[in-house]
């Protein structure tokens, strides 16, 4: 197992609250073990020295005798006997011990008189022993296994919210739908996993209004735009019709701009389209027309390139949104026919299962720089001011590949040119991971 997921904040949980559950558990365990124990060993302690003072006591109150000394000596237990109503001292055998740790026990005789015993209060054997034996018991054990339960459900009961936030958080990234707003038993929390899912549901909210203002601007922009344009193209054309012969190059070059102002608002209001595009169609699409319809008048602008299509399943069709994959194909064909010389060669080839959609394009251009390749994706960035072109094609291939989950690569081809490679799951896909 990596690194990384002992770094998931549920199994940082589960870690901490196993480790403080076992140790709360097993410490309040063995200080009852070790308080039983310590019970257990003063009663037995209190009876021996119990039994030794009844046999003094029934010997002295029947005349016979008290022994001292002798080869059972060892086997009693230090005391001092007296009795209660006389102060007599009926038997002793000394003990060195602080008068403090001793224990005083009164004791009734047969015949009614009261006896005062003292002994040493002796101190349980070594509970190190029988404690190490505990952390190896069946027990332990026992206490491991619960405190993991307890873990286990502290660990889902903290971590489970979160989880939701976080999957709210990803839908936000990708602007799938910015109209949702987080679980109703997460918002209400008086807590701060409460606060945080008010603060993000503020953040959609103000983020889905942003969009619609940017998408409306986008659209009054491009709508006040065509007009003049329009007229320009109108102006051009008089111009061209009645204008001198010198005029014409410059009347050119006023269409050449127009037209480039034109694909330019397309591209705009085509990126700003993207966000609000449903990803399923209603109806399979048939790739080899689309493809086909797309590449044919980009033969016609940029002659000479030699176009191969390889499809390496006998599946055709496509379950995407029409307009999505038009936008897709459209931007990775245009940008390999713009950057291919004449003579050179475009490749795509085409791989399809239930779960997956797979397109690999190559062309034979000048390629991209290996540092470059994570920054050509951004909007606006152009490599080569040579070509004409805004550096929005392959910014729209990688918003499209973002809004349907998918995968983008780039990488070399040999011994010139570009390679892309598209992973986009099918979003009808009851799994939608590409393998």
């Amino acid at each position: 197992m990596s690194w990384t997921r002992f770094n998931r904040l549920s199994l940082r949980v589960f870690l901490a609250t196993w480790l403080i559950c076992s140790l709360l558990m097993g410490g309040l365990v063995s200080i009852l073990l070790w308080h039983h124990e310590r019970q257990h060993w003063q009663e037995l302690n209190q009876q021996r020295a119990e039994m030794q003072a009844q046999m003094l006591i029934e010997r002295h109150e029947s005349g016979e005798p008290l022994r001292r000394g002798g080869q059972n000596r060892g086997r009693l237990m230090p005391f001092t006997l007296h009795d209660q109503q006389t102060g007599e001292l009926i038997g002793e055998l000394r003990f060195d011990t602080d008068q403090r740790l001793s224990q005083q026990l009164d004791i009734r005789s047969a015949s009614g008189r009261v006896y005062r015993l003292t002994y040493p209060a002796s101190r349980p054997p070594d509970y190190l022993p029988r404690l190490l034996r505990f952390f190896v018991s069946l027990q332990m054990l026992i206490i491991l296994l619960s405190a993991a339960l307890v873990a286990g459900l502290v660990s889902l009961w903290v971590t489970r919210p979160v989880l939701q936030l976080k999957a709210f958080a990803q839908a936000l990234q990708h602007e799938d739908n910015l109209s949702q707003r987080t679980q109703a038993h997460i918002s209400q929390r008086p807590d701060e996993l409460g606060e945080l899912a008010r603060a993000l549901d503020q953040m959609a909210q103000h983020l889905g209004d942003t969009l619609t203002a940017r998408d409306e601007l986008l659209r009054d922009i491009s709508h006040q735009l065509r007009t003049p344009l329009a007229r320009l193209r109108l102006a051009t054309g008089l111009l061209e019709q009645q204008g001198h012969p010198s005029c014409q190059p410059l009347a050119q070059q006023i269409n050449d701009n127009t037209d480039q102002l034109d694909h330019l608002i397309d591209q705009l209001l085509e990126r700003s389209r993207l966000h609000n595009a449903p990803l399923v169609s209603d109806h399979p699409v048939v790739l080899p027309p689309l493809i086909e319809q797309l590449r044919l008048p980009l033969d016609a602008l940029y002659p000479g390139r030699h176009w191969q299509l390889h499809w390496h399943t006998p599946i055709q069709t496509s379950d995407i949104h029409p307009f999505l994959l038009q936008s897709l194909f459209s931007n990775l064909i245009g940008n390999a026919y713009k950057y291919t010389p004449p003579d050179g060669q475009i490749v795509l080839q085409i791989w399809q299962d239930d779960q997956c959609l797979k397109i690999q394009l190559t062309d034979t251009g000048p390629g991209i720089p290996t540092d470059k390749r994570q920054a050509v994706l951004q909007p606006f960035v152009r490599l080569n001011q040579q070509i004409p072109g805004h550096g929005l094609g392959l910014s729209l291939v990688a918003s499209i590949v973002e809004r349907l989950g998918g995968k983008l690569s780039l990488d070399g081809h040999s011994p010139s040119g570009l390679s892309l490679a598209l992973q986009l799951p099918h979003p009808k896909a009851e799994s939608s991971s590409c393998v």
